[in-house]
This record gives structure tokens, C-alpha cells and sequence, in this order.
């Protein structure tokens, strides 16, 4: 059974329609100030990640995880893993270098998109994460090394479009989600495209 990407139903789809231009989100900061944002914001910020994951040769059902706390660009990183057919992983910021290696290794993730002050943990557990390859940094304008990458720096080299697969079979992995690990070691359940589905129907 074959069916929509989940980044398309919830993105591109609407900016086919002619609704990029619509406000889809209120984002509130600290200090109580508002900045609101469109399908097109979020298709083009994903395109780029998308592009960016390709560059770093992620390929179908690879893992890619965010380790940052919530944010635009964390929802931007989700859509953009999505397009490119890989496995997105979201992990709480608030995790230590423990329960990040438990996830990390057991998800086998090539790449961690996370912020600056949340490196040092990645990288207490580099040499027990043999398939990581790559960290991109949120929060910095230069790579710090050939591992440690910066985001904003790579994202001002890539294009706002990206070609992917809209129509996928129902079984696509998309994202993984971990258990807590408050009552033993965090189970992760994979959820497959096809899922949305069951929510539109809902």
C-alpha cells in the first residue's frame, strides 16, 4: 500500500495547493514577544536540511537525532529527515551522557542535529558510537572540526528546493520514539508513515 510522505501531507502538499503563504504557527518567546510562521517557512527550512543530510550522503532509513530543546528548527530537522526518506529520532535535552549513549547506540544514529552546550555529552560517548558521523551545531557559525559541523554554515550553501519521493509504501520507517527508561532500559517504537493516515482519519 503506497502512501504520503508525512512531510508531504503536512507541508509540501499545502504549498502545492497554493497555501504556502498561510500562518500556520504563533511561536511566543521568553521574553513574551510573538513571531508567527507559514507552510512556506517551514518547507523551505526543511528543504535545506534535506539537502544538507543528502550532502552527508544520509541515505533511506539512515538515523538522524535531535538533541536540541524545542524550537522552530527542531520541527524544520523533523520535516527535512522525513524528505529524505531517513529515520527521525527526537531525544529530550535534559537527557545525560548515560541515557544519550543508551539511545544513541541502540539507534545506531549517523547524525545529531543539537545545539552547542549540549556537544560535550555527545561526545563524552564518541568512542562507544562507531556509526555517528557527523554532529551539526545550531547555534554556531563556524565547524569547529571535520565532526563537529555548523549548521547555519551549511545551511547558507544549500538550496531552498529539494527533490524527494512524495509516495512511499505504508511501511516507511519515519521516526523513533524511546520509553522513558524509569522502569529499566528505554524501548525504542518505531512509527512508519503510514501512520498519518490514521490520524487524518481520526
Amino acid at each position: 500500500m503506497k502512501i504520503n510522505n508525512i512531510a508531504y501531507t503536512c507541508l509540501t502538499h499545502y504549498c502545492e495547493q497554493g497555501l504556502g503563504d498561510k500562518e500556520i504557527l504563533c511561536w511566543i518567546e521568553k521574553d513574551l514577544t510573538e513571531r508567527t510562521f507559514t507552510y512556506n517557512d517551514f518547507e523551505t527550512e526543511s528543504n535545506k536540511i534535506a539537502n544538507i543530510l543528502k550532502i552527508l550522503q544520509v541515505k533511506n532509513e539512515d538515523v538522524v537525532s535531535i538533541f536540541l530543546p524545542r524550537s522552530l528548527l527542531l520541527i524544520s530537522s523533523f520535516f527535512g529527515i522525513l524528505k529524505r526518506q531517513a529515520i527521525s529520532c527526537i531525544l529530550f535535552s535534559t537527557l545525560g551522557e548515560d541515557a544519550l549513549l543508551d539511545r544513541l547506540g541502540n539507534s545506531q544514529a549517523k547524525i545529531v542535529i543539537t545545539k552547542n552546550s549540549l556537544v560535550r555529552k555527545i561526545l563524552a560517548n564518541k568512542e562507544d558510537l562507531p556509526k555517528l558521523e557527523a554532529i551539526l551545531v545550531v547555534d554556531v557559525n563556524e565547524h569547529k572540526n571535520n565532526f563537529v559541523l555548523s549548521l547555519n554554515k551549511l545551511m547558507g550553501d544549500v538550496s531552498t528546493n529539494h527533490d524527494y519521493t512524495h509516495q512511499l509504501n505504508a511501511e516507511t520507517p519515519a521516526f523513533l520514539q524511546y520509553t522513558s527508561g524509569s522502569t529499566g532500559k528505554p524501548k525504542g517504537a518505531m512509527h512508519v508513515h503510514g501512520a498519518i493516515q490514521d490520524i487524518i482519519q481520526s
